[in-house]
């Protein structure tokens, strides 16, 4: 197995890894849900307990086809990627409520890498939504600083302690947030990327994913 090949593998177990974790996150709200409309048979909320439960599930199909679509990403090379393209079908199939709005604004670059690292913003999102508490607006933008590119991702929810910002990287730290960020980091990693979150406590997360020169290039520019 030469190297590339290995790569690839690492990064699709690290990607099924964060989309299995969410996948029971989901099905244990689901059950939550689902004990409430029981017990509620004849209550005013069981409508609004049925359409969380309509929700979760439309949630669930949309994880298992993003799995089918990870197995298909891992059998394409690495080639140009136009981030703002791959994020914006990454979120797409994520069916997000119509409260959350999320702007891309990655239009000028392209990143040498394979499929699998618009998957990082899926894992991304899905954090904000869990552990943001407010977050009903993300915004991720590209910015290119000192001969390297920024990914900028940002959510407007309740931030992240300076104490905790490089600990939410660590696996298994905190209440399913170890999982998902361990695994974003350790995808990059394998991509000769790295990531720090840097937003401002009660003023939203601030994730900053940093890409090498030669990796990069505006649209027009050649490798």
């Amino acid at each position: 197995m030469n190297f590339r090949v290995r790569q690839v593998k690492k990064e699709l177990d690290l990607m099924q890894g964060i989309v299995t974790h969410d996948i029971l996150n989901q099905l244990t709200a689901l059950h939550a849900f689902l004990s409430l409309t029981e017990a509620a048979q004849c209550c005013p909320d069981i409508r609004k307990y049925i359409e969380k439960e309509q929700e979760i599930a439309e949630t669930l199909q949309a994880q298992v086809q993003f799995m089918c679509n990870l197995q298909k990403a891992g059998k394409i090379s690495q080639d140009w990627h136009d981030v703002g393209v791959d994020i914006r079908r990454i979120i797409d199939i994520m069916h997000l409520s119509s409260e959350v709005t999320v702007a891309i604004l990655c239009r000028d670059f392209e990143v040498y890498t394979d499929p699998v690292l618009a998957c990082v913003f899926y894992g991304l999102t899905v954090n904000s939504l869990m552990h943001g508490k407010t977050v009903n607006a993300i915004t991720i933008r590209t910015e290119e600083s000192e001969g390297t590119l920024a990914i900028v991702y940002e959510d407007n929810g309740c931030g992240i302690e300076d104490e905790e910002k490089e600990k939410i990287f660590l696996e298994g730290y905190g209440r399913n947030t170890g999982l998902g960020l361990y695994l974003i980091r350790e995808i990059l990693a394998a991509n000769r990327m790295t990531i720090a979150e840097n937003g401002k406590p009660g003023q939203g997360a601030r994730f900053v994913i940093r890409i090498p020169p030669k990796l990069y290039r505006k649209k027009e520019g050649i490798f």
